[in-house]
């Protein structure tokens, strides 16, 4: 079993737009939620892994 936690996105809604201008809303939200768990991101998306303007940890995943 995988553990799934939810957290109400309306608590990042400031880190979120703060975000705006490097990265969607949707990838902000995955950024800030990083953040504030200190936690690694971890992403297929390049552009995402690339992006400068954030605290959090990308780790960038290779597909084939």
């Amino acid at each position: 079993d995988f553990p799934i936690f939810r957290y109400p996105h309306d608590l990042f809604l400031p880190r979120i737009w703060a975000l705006r201008h490097n990265v969607t809303a949707y990838d902000a939200a995955y950024l800030a939620l990083a953040e504030s768990l200190a936690a690694p991101l971890i992403t297929c998306d390049t552009r995402l892994a690339t992006t400068s303007g954030h605290r959090a940890t990308v780790e960038l995943v290779r597909t084939r």
